[in-house]
């Protein structure tokens, strides 16, 4: 999809909700004309949240994160020479296909610091990505990644909201890449097991698209939208950004 313009995290978002009193189905303010949900010309409805209920957070109980994957007890790390070689094998190298020890859960909890070949995670065995204490980037560089066992990031009651994840899919696109297709798992995350689990879970945000509720003019740091937004484009929304994409029928390069 071609994007026409990116709208930086400068942005103010002003919602229009249906719940406020000051939102109408059509609203004039400032000359401009906003329109509500409710009006817009969308054929096919989408199931959201609804505009009442809260978008879940991070969990925590008195001890602390609940079913945290990377504070289990057993877990082998990764940068652990001994979790390879008690498996027979050797530690991974740079740019080398790597297959997870069986029936082992291996825990990452800083990046690895240059770029994998494949990454295959056996079935019977788990790749977890952690945090770290100071929440510094952890990231991970492979030019793909089987999945036949587990692969997790955080729990749905374990939400590593505050720790930056990067999974970067490396390769170069062939000159014949339509008549002699790579495979799969060739700049590509495959879950290809039959009892094979991906599992990530950050922070929420919703919804993840919404329309605008008035035309977004060139060099304006303003826009307004007509869902309920819990979107970090402030302070703490580092590296967030907003994409907006053109009217058109047809999302072809002849319509742009």
């Amino acid at each position: 999809m071609r994007l026409s313009r990116i709208v930086s995290i400068l942005l103010i978002i002003q919602q229009t909700d249906p719940g406020d009193a000051a939102s109408e189905s059509i609203t004039h303010k400032s000359e401009r004309t906003f329109i509500s949900p409710d009006l817009n010309s969308e054929l096919i409805t989408l199931p959201r949240r609804s505009h009442n209920s809260k978008v879940p957070t991070r969990s925590r109980n008195l001890q602390g994160d609940v079913n945290c994957p990377h504070l289990e007890n057993g877990l082998s790390e990764y940068d652990d020479p001994s979790t390879w070689t008690s498996a027979g094998m050797s530690f991974p190298a740079e740019g080398q296909d790597v297959i997870l020890p069986p029936n082992t859960k291996v825990v990452i909890r800083g990046t690895v610091p240059f770029t994998l070949g494949l990454l295959t995670i056996p079935e019977g065995s788990e790749l977890i990505i952690g945090e770290q204490a100071d929440s510094e980037l952890i990231a991970l560089d492979v030019n793909g990644i089987d999945v036949k066992g587990v692969l997790r990031v955080g729990s749905e009651t374990c939400r590593l909201e505050n720790q930056p994840i990067e999974i970067t899919l490396h390769g170069s696109r062939s000159v014949d890449a339509v008549t002699n297709p790579k495979p799969l798992t060739y700049k590509g995350i495959v879950v290809s097991g039959s009892n094979a689990l991906l599992e990530l879970h950050g922070g929420e945000y919703e919804p993840t698209w919404t329309r605008l509720a008035s035309t977004a003019e060139i060099g304006d740091s303003r826009i307004y939208v007509q869902d309920v937004v819990n979107w970090d484009v402030g302070g703490n929304g580092a590296g967030m950004e907003i994409l907006i994409t053109t009217t058109a029928m047809k999302d072809s390069r002849e319509w742009h």
